[in-house]
């Protein structure tokens, strides 16, 4: 009589072993698959919005250039002061044309995201 129980119990445990460990492994489960596509989606949203940005930076850089001299020559600002603005102004174009660089390699890395996500 203590076959019968014994026996019982490990077939259970036989059974629920085997539906743990799955027969066939996916190299991108439905979770994981589900998950990546849902921060695909973030990425090229913030990325768009760096885009908006440089737009926005273009834009008030050229402006900073047309009216800093402009401004300077009816307040008689000091050339060298007006200098040292356009300059800096100069440098902060080469960052964000860096910006502008960061969003483009980020465009291709979402793209790979993106493939590997699909296969």
């Amino acid at each position: 009589m203590k076959f019968l129980p014994i026996l019982t119990v490990c077939l259970i445990l036989i059974i629920a072993i085997v539906q743990a460990v799955p027969i066939t492994k996916r190299a991108l489960g439905s979770k994981v698959g589900t998950l990546g596509v849902s921060f695909e989606d973030s990425y090229k949203k913030f990325n768009g919005q760096v885009k908006a940005a440089n737009k926005k930076f273009e834009k008030k850089i050229a402006l900073f250039n047309k009216v800093i001299p402009d401004a300077a020559k009816d307040d008689h600002t000091d050339a060298k002061t007006t200098k040292w603005l356009l300059d800096w102004n100069a440098k902060y174009e080469k960052i964000v044309g860096d910006l502008e660089v960061t969003s483009k390699k980020l465009d291709k890395s979402i793209a790979t995201l993106g493939k590997h996500l699909k296969q």
